[in-house]
């Protein structure tokens, strides 16, 4: 239960910290028709490529990056180049751009309509396949992470003041979020619960943790778990477990929360002994734990 307790508190905390910043941020970010989108990297291995990085700019994509011994290379593009057609065709964006390079035969020589310091002219690149690599250029991706947090920098400078003038209201809302109370059922059905794989036990019941009134209740002086109902056909039904018994030991050892059956089932598999409380009287049945499938 503390661990639940705990991780809904960061659960919210963060929430509450994520929303606040997200609507600060987006406040502080006049709109802008010529911002810079991210950048579109063409990589290795997803058919033809001339070895550059791109942007998308208002009417083309912008060079950023030439790759050295590239097709691009050799054919004379240089970092900063706006490339505006290919083979007559108008370039829309970076991702437009991609697709048609990577979409020429290998070896087929395309024409780019560019403009380098607000004169047009044309180059012609051979774009070329490579085969499937896993290596990245270290070099490249040390100036994309420089240039990320230049562009990010201003805009963490216009939050901070923002940010400053929050920390007052988190801390009202910390002490609030450490009253609250999650005093729900904790179903677990260890026929359905996503995770539960060969080879943890199933045992096919929904529990209820014990609050300290439903122990007094039942009995259960020492801790247990609630069974709060019943799969059909599953090794519980067919071991006689029924709704409102607390189960107490599995196989001797002491359960006393959720937490405690799932680590004794964890690894069981064949019968098992399962300590109950019913009609605050003590019991035992056996139930066979199947083998769960993959």
């Amino acid at each position: 239960m503390k661990t639940a307790k705990l991780t809904l508190f960061c659960l919210g905390l963060a929430g509450a910290v994520g929303f606040a910043v997200s609507t600060l941020a987006a406040q502080s970010d006049p709109p802008n028709q010529d911002r810079v989108r991210p950048g579109v990297m063409m990589l290795d291995g997803r058919g033809a490529q001339i070895g550059v990085d791109v942007n998308d700019v208002a009417d083309g994509v912008r060079v950023e990056n030439v790759d050295p011994d590239s097709p691009a290379a050799r054919a004379g593009l240089v970092a900063g180049d706006l490339v505006v057609e290919l083979d007559g065709e108008r370039v829309r964006s970076a991702r437009h751009f991609a697709r048609l390079i990577q979409e020429t035969a290998d070896g087929r020589s395309v024409a780019l309509n560019i403009l380098r310091n607000g004169k047009q002219q044309t180059v012609t690149v051979t774009p070329e396949s490579r085969g499937f690599d896993f290596s990245f250029d270290g070099d490249r991706l040390g100036r994309d992470i420089a240039r990320g947090l230049r562009e990010i920098e201003p805009r963490m400078r216009e939050l901070e003041p923002r940010l400053r003038e929050l920390e007052p209201r988190l801390r009202e809302l910390e002490p609030r979020l450490r009253e609250f109370r999650f005093n729900g059922p904790f179903d677990f059905d260890f026929d359905t619960l996503p995770g539960i794989t060969s080879p943890r036990g199933r045992l096919g019941v929904q529990l209820n943790e014990l609050t300290p009134q439903l122990a007094e209740y039942f009995g259960a002086t020492d801790g247990g778990v609630l069974v709060a109902g019943v799969t059909k056909d599953s090794p519980a039904e067919k071991a006689g477990l029924k709704a409102g018994d607390v189960i107490l030991t599995i196989d001797g050892d002491r359960v006393r929360r959720t937490e405690d059956l799932i680590d004794e089932l964890r690894d069981k598999e064949g019968d098992v002994t399962v300590g109950i409380l019913r009609d605050k009287k003590e019991s035992s049945v056996k139930a066979t734990i199947e083998k769960a499938p993959f």
